[in-house]
C-alpha cells in the first residue's frame, strides 16, 4: 500500500488505518525503537502507542530518525503541547516546527547526532 493512502485513511479515520501503517513500518519502527531504547518490553509498547495512536502512553518523548545517516535525536514536548502538537517540516532549513495553535517549539533538525546502536 502506498504512503499516500495510508495518510488518507488516517485522515479520513478509518479504522483499517493504524493496521495499515504498523503492517508497512511496525517492523522497522520496532527494529529502531529496540536499538534506541535497548530494552525490547519498552520499545514494543513504544512502538504500539505511537503507531496505534495512543500518544499519552508516549509520556511526550519523540524520536526524530535519519534513516539513512542512521542517526537520531530526542524531542521531549512540553506537557502543554503534549496533546495537541501539530509538526511541520521545513526541510530546506533543516528544521520542524511543534505548535498547538498558541505556542511554537523551532527544533533544528540538521544534525542528528547520535547514531542509531547497533546490537
Amino acid at each position: 500500500m502506498e504512503d499516500q493512502q495510508i495518510i488518507q485513511k488516517l485522515y479520513e479515520r478509518q479504522e483499517q488505518a493504524p493496521k495499515d501503517l504498523s503492517n508497512k513500518y511496525g517492523t522497522l519502527c520496532q527494529t529502531i525503537a529496540n536499538r534506541i531504547l535497548s530494552n525490547q518490553q519498552d520499545a514494543e509498547e513504544y512502538v504500539n502507542d505511537v503507531l496505534l495512536g495512543n500518544l499519552e502512553e508516549a509520556n511526550g518523548t519523540y524520536y526524530l530518525c535519519n534513516l539513512k545517516e542512521k542517526t537520531y535525536m530526542t524531542i521531549d514536548l512540553p506537557s502543554e503541547l503534549k496533546e495537541n502538537v501539530e509538526i511541520y517540516i521545513a526541510a530546506k532549513e533543516g528544521k520542524i516546527l511543534l505548535t498547538d495553535g498558541k505556542e511554537a517549539y523551532l527544533v533544528d533538525v540538521k544534525n542528528l547526532g547520535q547514531p542509531i546502536p547497533y546490537k
